[in-house]
Order: structure tokens, then sequence, then C-alpha cells
């Protein structure tokens, strides 16, 4: 069985032996948000004052089946880029800024086909403030937001750790990275810190939390 999603509708397609059963369902808000897009941006900087954006990556995830589709995936060059910044992502990846100046793409160049997608979809990330501030701050909208998967993994997880100083000790329960995600969902793969292949990954973390009903209380 699987679905077909065509505007507020869903088509429902049943194979069992040797018959086709095809229900036409008006759509649930929930069923409007079994394909959703992850996206993910790499920086110069935390602020988004204080840097650039120098990668965007936007993936579609299936939740009923898992499938991962490209959406957007482009190398990024602001016209204020600083090419000799000394950012943690150029120490962090394969990324650099030989790479940006020669393949970034300006944002006036595709802003409103970006727009489009983030219209479409609902939205998520991983640790989302971060990308969605950046990306709001630079004039793009995301009008459906999904749950943080970081917050979502973080609570099903709930790793503990000891917090302990000169004069006391204590717990908490620590915020995840995406690598960490990874290992404790048997996904294995490292982290790349390139926009669209850790969107991916952010998917297929997506994916399983989903699997698992670690989104049901959001």
């Amino acid at each position: 069985m699987f679905n077909y999603y065509y505007g507020d509708w869903v088509i429902n397609v049943d194979i069992t032996l040797s018959i086709l059963k095809i229900c036409l369902l008006k759509q649930t808000p929930n069923m409007k948000y079994m394909i959703i897009a992850i996206v993910d941006i790499e920086t110069t900087s935390i602020k988004p004052e204080d840097g650039n954006i120098i990668e965007i990556g936007v993936c579609e995830l299936n939740l009923d089946t898992g499938e991962i589709l490209t959406l957007f995936d482009q190398i990024v060059k602001e016209h204020d880029f600083d090419p000799v910044t000394d950012a943690w992502i150029y120490d962090n990846s394969d990324l650099t800024q030989q790479e940006v100046e020669r393949k970034g793409i300006n944002p006036f160049d595709f802003k409103d086909d970006l727009q489009k997608i983030f219209n479409k979809y609902l939205c998520a990330a991983f640790s989302q403030h971060f990308d969605f501030s950046w990306l709001e701050h630079r004039g793009w909208k995301i009008p459906n937001v999904g749950p943080d998967m970081m917050h979502v993994a973080t609570n099903y997880f709930r790793v503990i750790k000891n917090k302990i100083t000169h004069t006391s000790s204590s717990v908490y329960v620590k915020r995840l990275s995406v690598q960490e995600c990874l290992e404790l969902l048997n996904i294995p793969e490292v982290e790349k810190h390139r926009a669209y292949s850790d969107c991916v990954q952010e998917a297929k973390i997506y994916y399983e939390l989903h699997k698992r009903g670690a989104f049901n209380r959001y």
C-alpha cells in the first residue's frame, strides 16, 4: 500500500492478491505533512550580521517511505562575501574560500525559487533556530515550521551527563549533535558539514525518530 499526494487530496493505493484498490480521501492537516523539507545551511559565523551564508541544502523527505529527493543544493556567494574570513567551517569541512569564490551564486539569482520551496513544504532542520534565523535575516520566510529534531532527539534519548565543579555536582540532559544522533540511531555515517549532505543525514534522523513515534508529543 502506498499514498500519492495531490494538492489537498491523498490517493490511497492498495495492491493485494492482484486486486487494485484505489481510495480518494480528503487530507487531514497531519496527512498534508507526510512529505516535508529538511533544510541545512553553512555559514562563516554564528550570528547572521557577522558573516555570510556560503551553502544551502534542502531535501524532500517522504515520511511514509523514507524516500529522500533533492530540492536545492547550492554554494552561495553573497554580495559582501569576505574570502579571508578565518571561519570554523573551512577547518571542519572540505569547503574552501576559493570554492565559494569560484562556484558561489548570488542569492538574488535563486531567492524566488528557494522561497517557493519554503512555501510548499513544512520545513524542519536540526537546531533550526540557527538555520531559520539566518534565512529570515536574509529575507526568506519560513511559513510552515515543524518540530526541531534536535530537541525531539534530545528529549527522546535523554542522555544524562554529570556536571562537576569545585563546589558542586549535578546531572543534566545533554543536547545532542547530528553525529551523536547518527550513532544513537545506528546510521553508519559521518557528518561532513556540507549543507546538502548534512540535510540528507538529518532527513534520515528525522525519519528514524518518526518511525519510533518520537514526534507524537509535538
